[in-house]
């Protein structure tokens, strides 16, 4: 996968044009809010999880275990691929 240079420069002008507390605030709320993952055998409708092979924010047996917990639920796995995927050209 290569990556695209000029959706990298964009991504990195919208980062940049952030104010920190918005950033700050958001982060907290996401790291306060309740464990959901008790929910995860309600889910009723087949689902498709989408991971990164270099994700380093949710370790992969976390995936595996979200995956493991929805029934009828299926993993695909893109090679190469970190949080970042849509900065990438994935096509084959």
């Amino acid at each position: 996968m290569k990556a695209r240079p000029e959706v990298l420069e964009e991504a990195r002008a919208i980062i940049l044009s952030n104010q920190a507390e918005p950033i700050i605030t958001t982060l907290t709320a996401l790291a306060n809010r309740p464990d959901s993952r008790p929910l995860l055998p309600n889910i009723k409708v087949p689902t498709l999880v989408i991971a990164g092979e270099e994700d380093k924010l949710v370790p992969f047996a976390e995936t595996k275990e979200m995956v493991e917990s929805i029934p009828n639920a299926r993993l695909e796995l893109i090679p190469e691929a970190a949080p970042n995927i849509v900065l990438l050209d994935i096509s084959m």
